[in-house]
């Protein structure tokens, strides 16, 4: 009796060993496969899924408290003229070592991801545009430091857009819209950043709505030429 429960012992533990290690290896699968679908491969900072979702939170947060909060995006200057030059290995180097300066003098309660090439952005909860200047004036100076690839130092700038809630959108997708409408914007205008404002903004459904009305008009021989001298 007692050598059949030894050996009942030990078929039980020559069965879980293995099944507990099964487990495990399959939690470790799925937990990776959920960190990468919510990962860049590349930097290891959160992309754009995640960022939207950890917005559509903030956003919930602040309208809760009557709160505020600042995005940012930003891009290389010259990024593709970088990748033509020391190739694609060295590019991604740079978005590497860039995302690691952005960890290493972000706060922890901010939200920096990549967008994909070479856009990221930044999330600052309970920020104002004072707040986002200020930031951007340290992103600057720290993003500016020589760089070393190929043995080849390398300066970089960047041009920002900032979107405040709830000034600028009510929505995650509004304000990465304006965001990147003042990116834009400070690109056309060679500065270092723009904050939204309406009135620059070209993407707006009346916009879109006015060249409808006037190709529909074009089609329809629905115009007609006035002239009125001075």
């Amino acid at each position: 009796f007692f050598m059949s429960i030894a050996t009942l012992a030990v078929l039980y533990f020559a069965m879980y060993i293995p099944m507990q290690r099964h487990l495990k290896s399959q939690a470790a699968l799925q937990d990776e496969i959920y960190y990468r679908a919510l990962h860049d491969n590349l930097t290891g900072l959160p992309n754009r899924a995640l960022f939207t979702d950890r917005m559509d939170n903030e956003i919930e947060r602040s309208n809760r408290h009557t709160g505020q909060f600042v995005l940012i995006i930003f891009d290389i200057d010259r990024f593709k003229e970088i990748n033509d030059t020391l190739g694609h290995y060295n590019g991604d180097k740079l978005l590497a070592q860039i995302s690691q300066r952005l960890k290493n003098h972000w706060r922890k309660s901010d939200t920096i991801a990549r967008f994909g090439a070479d856009e990221f952005s930044i999330m600052l909860p309970g920020a104002d545009q004072d707040v986002a200047i200020i930031a951007l004036e340290k992103l600057q100076n720290f993003i500016k430091e020589p760089y070393h690839l190929e043995n080849t130092p390398l300066e970089i700038e960047v041009h920002c857009g900032i979107a405040l809630f709830p000034e600028h959108g009510e929505t995650a997708t509004q304000l990465m819209q304006h965001a990147d409408t003042a990116l834009n914007n400070a690109k056309l205008l060679g500065k270092e950043y723009d904050v939204y404002q309406q009135e620059n903004d070209i993407h707006t459904v009346q916009r879109l709505s006015m060249f409808g009305e006037l190709r529909h008009a074009i089609e329809n021989n629905e115009l007609v030429l006035h002239y009125q001298q001075i």
